[in-house]
């Protein structure tokens, strides 16, 4: 996880469980599992859940990394901070009458 994620470990934790509550265990969740426990120096249950993700999925790892170091603008993730073409200003034009 990045370092500037660490201080949100109970927040992460959160959002896993209630995924969990609702959706089967998988690979990702068991992943995001053993992350969190990793990074709050929990190593034994770190282990556990990392062994049950490469049990779901043996390439977990790579998968999780290439997702996490993705181009977020390759994918339009930042659609959302592109001005309209109505805000965009165009140049003035004047005609002769």
């Amino acid at each position: 996880m990045p370092r500037s994620e660490t201080g949100r470990l109970g927040e992460a934790l959160k959002f896993v469980n209630l995924y969990l509550s609702s959706q089967k265990p998988n690979a990702e969740s068991y992943y995001l599992l053993y992350g969190i426990n990793k990074q709050g120096g929990k190593d034994k249950e770190a282990e556990f859940f990392l062994k049950l993700a490469l049990a779901s999925n043996p390439n977990i790892r790579k998968e999780m990394r290439l997702y996490l170091n993705r181009d977020p603008l390759a994918n339009g993730a930042n659609k959302a901070t592109k001005a309209a073409p109505e805000q965009t200003e165009k140049p003035a034009t004047q005609t002769k009458n």
